[in-house]
């Protein structure tokens, strides 16, 4: 079963964070060999807002270490500009880990899953 992790992400800023994929027991699982995938919706029926991949490296795979440690690391990169434009403030997301050998696209595990609550700035640059 994937874990539930509620995020709040402020717009037009570039938020990072290492996420360590483990068992019940806390032993760490190698995320070697997959693809990571997440995308961002207004709910699960609607179009996608925002799309992160570890192929356009906004998901990067066991490259960030937590204690010294890379094994099942997965850095999640929302950058400024795929945010700036966000006027939803709820959102629902997940990310779904692939495996090389999956022909069929299925995932292999469904990681994590929530909402996404994407804050706008108030304060603005000054008028010239």
């Amino acid at each position: 079963m994937a874990a539930t992790l509620n995020l709040t992400i402020d717009c037009g800023v570039t938020w990072r964070r290492v996420l360590v994929w483990a068992d019940a027991d806390g032993a760490r699982r190698s995320l070697a060999g997959m693809s990571a995938r997440l995308q961002v919706r207004a709910d699960a029926d609607a179009p996608v807002m925002i799309e992160l991949s570890s192929a356009d490296s906004s998901l990067l795979i066991e490259e960030d270490a937590v204690d010294d440690d890379t094994t099942g690391t997965l850095t999640v990169i929302f950058s400024g500009p795929a945010t700036a434009n966000v006027r939803t403030e709820r959102t629902e997301y997940d990310i779904l880990l692939l495996t090389e050998a999956s022909e069929d696209g299925e995932p292999s595990s469904k990681l994590v899953g929530g909402t996404i609550t994407f804050t706008r700035m108030i304060t603005r640059r000054a008028s010239a």
